[in-house]
């Protein structure tokens, strides 16, 4: 099963096994699954789902960024131990 470790400013925060059946919304919002309490860190800027095969990170904020593996992304499937990171000052990964 999959799972996520987050980190803020290098601290961990939370650390949970992934259900496929179920979206997990990253963000500031207090819809977001996993708040990223952070500037520059939108309602909702990040989801993971599964599309039946693997998980997809998928930015859902019009402004922020996201980086996987430290190359930025819009929509990309994960692979074993991908490092999410929210460009705001390099500390928040997933």
């Amino acid at each position: 099963m999959a799972s996520v470790k987050l980190y803020l400013n290098g601290t961990l925060v939370k650390e949970e096994t992934l259900n496929p059946e179920q979206e997990y919304i990253f963000g500031r919002g207090a819809q977001a699954h996993f708040v990223l309490d952070a500037d520059g860190i939108s309602r909702q800027h990040f989801k993971l789902r599964h599309d039946g095969q693997s998980w997809i990170c998928e930015v859902t904020s019009k402004f922020g960024r996201v980086q996987l593996n430290g190359h930025p992304i819009d929509n990309e499937p994960l692979t074993d131990g991908a490092k999410i990171a929210v460009p705001n000052d390099g500390s928040n990964e997933t």
